[in-house]
């Protein structure tokens, strides 16, 4: 992708907001061992939780955050299966970093085609190929050295 300095702008703010969601969402699960999946959605996603404090979040689309709590509610998923299958597996899921090498993000299809709103800008930035039709979420990755790239699945 070659995106203007607003647009790279507007990416790394995503990509902020969707790991201090997932990070946020480890915390209160460790916090609290036994919130339901919804109450815990509520509390991170709705930006009604966001009036008074860390308003920055309400910068990010609500999309861009759901799908960062679905990553976690996977992760906790996939090791649950693992440890039902051998009970001496233990597992702790770590909390993501801003020094990770590369950080992604996930865009749904229905918001990646809108002409309209926070997600328009994604369909005008210059891409070194076009970009196939798009059937399922897009992935935006930025890797160590700050190039970001569409990652697309393709059938």
């Amino acid at each position: 992708m070659y995106s203007t300095p607003r647009e790279r702008e507007t990416l790394l703010k995503w990509m902020g907001t969707a790991r201090w969601t997932y990070n946020r969402c480890l915390d209160l699960i460790k916090e609290r061992e036994h919130i339901p999946r919804k109450q815990l959605r509520k509390l991170v996603i709705n930006n009604d939780n966001y009036e008074f404090e860390n308003t920055w979040v309400k910068d990010t689309p609500p999309g861009i955050r759901d799908r960062a709590f679905s990553e976690l509610m996977t992760a906790y998923k996939t090791n649950f299966a693992k440890r039902k299958k051998n009970k001496n597996f233990k597992f702790e899921i770590k909390k993501r970093s801003k020094k990770y090498k590369s950080q992604t993000i996930t865009v749904e299809k229905r918001d990646f085609i809108r002409d309209g709103g926070e997600y328009a800008f994604l369909k005008h930035i210059k891409t070194s190929e076009s970009l196939p039709e798009i059937n399922n979420a897009v992935n935006i990755t930025r890797d160590r050295l700050g190039r970001f790239y569409f990652c697309v699945c393709v059938p």
